[in-house]
Parts: structure tokens; C-alpha cells; sequence
């Protein structure tokens, strides 16, 4: 059976049939089917006539009908990125994280497509239903796909997560990461560090006591360091500020935001940054570098992230959802950036 099928006609103009192709090239429709379904290395025809048909294809307009190739492949070619009810903010670190995994999908002629987690049940005709090949999550997966994982036969990934429900997930170093951070800051004569996270009052992130632990774990190895650490947003930060007898000499944010808000408060303070205390946060994002000072950063490898996870993916996809050979968690390094922040400790 032939896995791709004519074309939809657009514009009133008579679609363009793999039949066209065929007297095109002289070649029968099963081999024009096969050179434009397979790639160059699975196609049996020579590769100049694999290319020939292809170009012929494309001069032509010829458009695959997608309803043809779901029905002869089995696959949607679609995968789901599930969010709990609102829409996930694809800013900062997940924006350039969803543009490369949904990029790498795209060259094997996938779509990515959105999927609410709603009370109403409708994701379940979804996902149970065959409309999405795979699926993927930011952060954390929700509990409704936590608790039907085993009926949906089809691979979940998290990105920027860690979970054991999950097919696979792909997660940073985020304790590493703040170990490395506070060292920065140590080897440059820092010895009364403050780290500043901001929970929302909501359940963290799994980053934010992994982040506050490297923190803490790092200032206690140094033997002679102090380490402070507030849970709190820019005004918890400006009245700590604001009343110790001995301010800190470095800061370690827990994200840019953090680090915006306390750029502010030690500017309101008449504090010069890197001259009086020096700061360091998470993230390589705007406006991080465009600041000033420009602030040194632990960078997230947000680009590895979506590449590598949306390979995970498809591995899975070709290979099969076995429980016993699943991916499992994936932890990446994160990376110093040095910039105008950070200096030695004022003598």
C-alpha cells in the first residue's frame, strides 16, 4: 500500500498526483511513493533518482494528503506538549528550549501541537485516542498524567524536570550549578554570601532546594564562609538588606528575575556592583547581559535540553515504549559566564 496519497487541490487549481510525478519521471507510482516517504538511506532506488523525484515534487507543488500517511503509518506525526490549564509561558529559558525541540521534530515531519489538562476530560480522547504520537512537559508532569501514564502506551518526555513517571527526562545540574556559582564567588575572597530564591509562596521548582543545597553545601566546605539564604521576593530582600549590622559581600541569585529586583534594591542603596558586593544569578537570558552591570551567570543549556529530549522522543517513537529499556533521567552541566558582576571582595 502506497503511504502517501494525491495531494489536496488549493486555490481551484487540480491537485498534483503522485500519478503526475510518475509520467513526470517515468517511474512507477510505488517508487514515487517510496522516494518521497523514505529517506535517501532506506529508499532502494539510486540516490540520483530518490533526488530527481524529489525536485520534480517540489517543482510540481505537490503536497502530501497527511490524513493518507497517518492512516498508512499508524502515527498522527503529531506530538503533544500537555500544560495544566493555562497556556505554559514559553519565556526566558523554555522559549529557546521548545524552538529547538519542536525544530528537531519538525526534520522528521513532526508538528507539535497543544494539549490542556483540563477538568473537562477532553485530553484523554487525545492522548488515549491516537492523536498524538508522543507527548512532552515543562517543569513537572501533572498529576492526571502522572496517574494514567500506564494506559497511554505512548512515550512521555519532561524536559526541565525530574520525575520517575515520566518515559524520559531531560534536568541540569541545578545543585552543581550553585556549588560552581558560590565557588566564583569564594575564590574571589567572598566570605558572607546571601542567596536570594523566590518561591511564590507556591511547591518549587525541584531546582529551587537543589540550587539553596549546592549553595549551602559550598559557603560549609569553604570552613570560613557564612551563608545566608532568604526565601522571599525583592521587598523580603530590601528589608533583610536593610537591617544587617554586617552586609553581605556577594549575592547569589536563584534566577535573573531575582537578580533584576536585587540589582534595583542595591542601587537604591547607594551599593556599587562588582565594587561592594558582587552578584551572580541562574540563567543566560534578557536581560541578563544587557544590564549594568552585565551579570555573571550560571547559563541553563536550554538549546541542549529541547535537542535532547526531542531525540529521546524519537527513539522512542522508532524503537517502541518498553518498560524495562526506558531512557530514564538525563542531567546536563551548566556553565559559567563571567561578565562585570562579580569581582574581588572590597579590602
Amino acid at each position: 500500500m502506497s503511504t502517501l496519497s494525491q495531494s489536496h487541490s488549493a486555490g481551484g487549481q487540480p491537485a498534483v498526483t503522485l500519478a503526475d510525478i510518475a509520467r513526470h519521471c517515468g517511474l512507477s507510482k510505488g517508487s514515487v511513493s517510496r522516494a518521497l516517504s523514505m529517506t535517501v538511506e532506506e529508499c532502494p532506488l539510486s540516490e540520483a533518482t530518490w533526488k530527481r523525484v524529489r525536485e520534480v515534487a517540489a517543482e510540481m507543488g505537490y503536497r502530501v494528503n497527511a490524513q493518507a500517511r497517518a492512516l498508512a503509518s499508524g502515527r498522527s506525526m503529531a506530538i503533544g506538549l500537555i500544560y495544566n490549564d493555562t497556556l505554559p509561558q514559553l519565556d526566558s529559558v523554555y522559549y529557546q528550549m521548545i524552538e529547538v525541540f519542536s525544530a528537531t521534530l519538525r526534520e522528521r515531519g513532526y508538528q507539535l501541537a497543544l494539549v490542556a489538562i483540563d477538568e473537562q476530560g477532553q485530553w484523554e480522547d487525545v492522548l488515549l485516542g491516537g492523536r498524538v504520537d508522543g507527548c512532552v512537559c515543562l517543569h513537572r508532569l501533572p498529576p492526571r498524567i502522572e496517574a494514567a501514564m500506564p494506559r497511554l502506551q505512548r512515550p512521555v518526555v519532561l524536559l526541565n524536570g525530574i520525575s520517575e513517571s515520566a518515559s524520559g527526562a531531560i534536568s541540569i545540574d541545578d545543585h552543581g550549578g550553585a556549588v560552581q556559582a558560590t565557588e566564583h564567588l569564594l575564590a574571589l575572597g567572598h566570605r558572607r554570601i546571601l542567596m536570594l530564591a523566590d518561591a511564590n509562596g507556591k511547591t518549587p521548582h525541584a531546582s529551587f532546594n537543589l540550587r539553596k543545597e549546592g549553595f549551602l553545601k559550598a559557603v560549609q566546605d569553604a570552613g570560613d564562609a557564612e551563608g545566608l539564604f532568604i526565601d522571599g521576593d525583592t521587598d523580603a530582600f530590601s528589608k533583610a538588606w536593610d537591617a544587617f549590622d554586617q552586609a553581605p559581600t556577594a549575592v547569589v541569585c536563584y534566577s535573573h528575575l531575582e537578580a533584576v529586583g536585587a540589582l534595583r534594591v542595591l542601587r537604591r542603596a547607594a551599593v556599587d556592583v562588582p565594587g561592594d558586593v558582587s552578584v551572580v544569578t541562574f540563567n543566560d537570558v534578557f536581560p541578563v547581559a544587557q544590564l549594568a552591570p552585565a551579570l555573571t551567570c550560571m547559563a541553563v543549556p536550554s538549546a541542549e535540553i529541547g535537542r535532547r529530549g526531542a531525540e529521546m522522543l524519537l527513539e522512542m517513537l522508532d524503537q517502541g515504549v518498553d518498560p524495562e529499556r526506558l531512557p530514564g533521567q538525563v542531567e546536563l552541566p551548566l556553565s559559567l559566564i563571567t561578565r562585570e558582576s562579580t569581582g574581588p571582595v572590597a579590602r
